[in-house]
């Protein structure tokens, strides 16, 4: 039986599914305490971390993969990489060939992956990579964290990020996004930079974190301030290693320099040998700067900053577990730290503020974008991750004391509230009574404040928390357990998931009329270009695209900076590849661009004359008007 028979076939047994995700959920989660367990030498096995990652692995797999066989797109950039990946195959050199727009050449290049083994790109095989990479970050930062806190508090802080993942349904964080390749590279940056924790990295392991580092610009612009930061933190261990002479030092400095600016050098220089140069200057640097919103007064963007901050915080947010299960302790751990002066480890104190100072980072990257895309939220999994893991760590869970005693209150309490809450909002999204139902989430949301309030006074006053008593302490696991594992799964598990039990029905179901126009016409080999921001119709039809763009909206339709350039360069493409098929995708069910009356072809006078000129009306389909080259050969279209 083939694997998508197969696949279908579970999928069709909805309650057997079920019971299947939620078993390797399950083991998942109580493998995570296994470190804990006192067992017979013949069982010492379950301890060891490849059962945690493998069942991991089968968890996320099991319960994310009925969205791979989802026929359509769950957001336009998924469908423009694809179609980038299609195009860079046969024309291999970006931004002479492709214009990725603010996402750089490695997102489409990565999605190559499937080609030597006989595959095309497509939805399927770019979520099924997706998972790959969310894999794959986890495993690193499970690596890091154990360098930074144990094995036991690895897997602890792994555990909100590793539930959401597994069972969000939630589309923005299913496809194949723009940050992937960026927080899979940063989770392996994390990994050997924590790994020098106890010995200075080796000349090859400097190389390697600056050329991953030196990536990270050609995946995603927006996380060079990642990058910088975590450059500076490998500079600044080799630096300070007491193993190190300050000659040893530099020259690893400058290894780990030079490798990063390899990549770059090797890009800019293909690029610049292929006459290509100034199009990425112009429109992958200069074009990103564009592309940001500059408010007309202090007062407007104070306030659409602090409404991307709400954002941030928002309990009724699919990812608001992992940030709120994260940011609770944190703050609550803090807050003891200053209050009550536990004897901690130097190291410790400097990997808790170091933490806290990448995952400050973290959420800049994310707010300095002018608008709030969910999947950016991508970028904080790395150092929260990290830093839950740190928390963990000096709670001392793994072995209870008098210092875990004390913060087992607030800790727990705080962690508790703040599930609490997320949980309502998606309990109480389903009373009929809403009035109630915001009552008692305002309840929860006091008693979180309250909590945290109290901590603060215990600060003024230098006065810790009440110790409880010994007979207590057993049930700090088991509440830790329930907090971080089994509400938040619950929770998560109570959203509708749109794609399980429909396996099938994705697998028979056919192409769209415009999509079958396209396979219909386009003679073998041919490309398509697009007008509009539907690049679905170039990756459902395996269709080279026609010009560098996938999607013309925001850079060729609206007005900005650069808006003259970029029309020229589209005109210039159209003339020099003259693609076979022409889609002017403004139908009204089309993505943001759906009045071809005020953004069609009709608004760009010259693109319509050659248009008219070359190419002839094949089909109208839903307000969509699809042209096909004048000079082909008779035979086109087929009948």
């Amino acid at each position: 039986m083939p694997l998508s028979e197969f696949l279908a076939a579970l999928d069709a047994h909805r309650k057997l599914h079920a019971v299947f995700n939620v078993s390797l959920v399950t083991v998942t989660g109580l493998l995570a305490f296994a470190p804990m367990l006192k067992t017979a030498v013949r069982f010492a096995f379950i301890k060891h971390p490849g059962w945690f990652l493998a069942f991991m692995a089968a968890a996320l797999f099991a319960c994310r993969y009925p969205a791979f066989f989802y026929p359509e797109h769950l957001n336009p950039d998924e469908a423009q990489m694809v179609a980038q990946a299609i195009t860079y195959e046969s024309h291999p050199v970006p931004w002479r060939d492709v214009d990725g727009g603010t996402a750089g050449p490695l997102d489409s290049y990565t999605l190559l992956w499937c080609v030597p083994f006989g595959f095309q790109p497509t939805y399927l095989t770019s979520r099924f990579f997706e998972l790959l990479l969310v894999l794959g970050m986890l495993i690193f930062l499970y690596g890091a964290s154990r360098h930074v806190a144990g094995d036991l508090a690895a897997r602890l802080g792994l555990l909100p990020a590793f539930v959401f993942l597994a069972v969000t349904a939630f589309g923005e964080f299913i496809h194949y996004s723009t940050e992937e390749v960026s927080v899979f590279l940063a989770g392996a940056a994390v990994f050997l930079l924590t790994g020098w924790r106890r010995r200075p990295g080796s000349f090859f392991s400097c190389a390697a974190v600056g050329f991953i580092l030196g990536l990270l610009p050609f995946a995603k612009l927006q996380s060079i301030l990642l990058g910088g930061f975590l450059g500076l933190t490998a500079m600044g261990f080799l630096w300070t290693s007491p193993r190190l002479t300050r000659r040893e030092a530099l020259a690893r400095i400058t290894v780990l320099a030079s490798a990063a600016l390899l990549p770059g050098a090797i890009i800019v220089g293909i690029v610049a040998w292929t006459g290509a140069f100034d199009d990425f200057w112009t429109f992958y640097i200069q074009m990103s700067q564009a592309y940001t919103v500059v408010y007309p007064t202090f007062g407007e963007e104070l306030a659409a900053r602090i409404a991307h901050v709400k954002w941030l915080l928002d309990p009724r947010e699919y990812i608001a577990f992992p940030i709120y299960l994260t940011l609770i302790p944190s703050a609550v751990l803090v807050l003891h730290f200053l209050a009550a002066r536990p004897r901690w480890p130097r190291a410790a104190r400097r990997w808790l503020a170091w933490t806290l100072l990448f995952a400050l980072v973290s959420v800049i990257t994310v707010l300095s974008s002018p608008v709030a895309y969910p999947h950016y939220l991508f970028y904080l999994f790395p150092a929260f991750v990290l830093l839950l893991a740190t928390d963990f760590r000096l709670f001392r869970v793994g072995r209870p004391g008098l210092e875990t005693a004390k913060m087992a209150g607030p800790l727990l309490l705080g962690a508790l509230l703040g599930g609490l809450l997320i949980a309502s909002t998606v309990v109480f999204h389903h009373w009929p009574h809403p009035g109630l139902a915001r009552l008692l989430r305002r309840l929860i949301m006091l008693a979180l404040a309250g909590t945290l309030g109290l901590e603060t006074i215990h600060i003024l006053l230098r006065r810790p928390w009440p110790v409880p008593p010994p007979a207590w302490r057993p049930f700090i696991a088991p509440g830790i357990l329930a907090v971080f594992f089994v509400l938040p799964a619950l929770a998560q598990a109570g959203r509708e998931n749109p794609f399980r039990g429909k396996v099938a029905e994705f697998l028979a179901r056919p192409p769209s009329a415009m999509d079958a126009a396209i396979g219909q016409l386009r003679p073998p080999g041919g490309q398509l270009a697009l007008w509009g921001w539907e690049p679905s119709f170039a990756a459902e039809t395996q269709s080279v695209l026609g010009t560098r763009e996938a999607i013309t909206g925001p850079s060729l339709v609206l007005p900005n900076p650069l808006q003259t350039y970029y029309r020229e360069r589209y005109l210039h493409d159209m003339r020099a590849n003259r693609p076979e098929l022409f889609l002017e995708a403004m139908g009204p069910d089309n993505f943001i661009f759906n009045d071809r009356e005020k953004y069609g072809i009709a608004s760009f006078p010259e693109l319509a004359q050659l248009i008219e000129g070359q190419y002839r009306l094949a089909r109208e389909i839903d307000g969509m008007r699809l042209f096909i080259r004048k000079d082909l050969p008779r035979g086109y279209p087929k009948k």
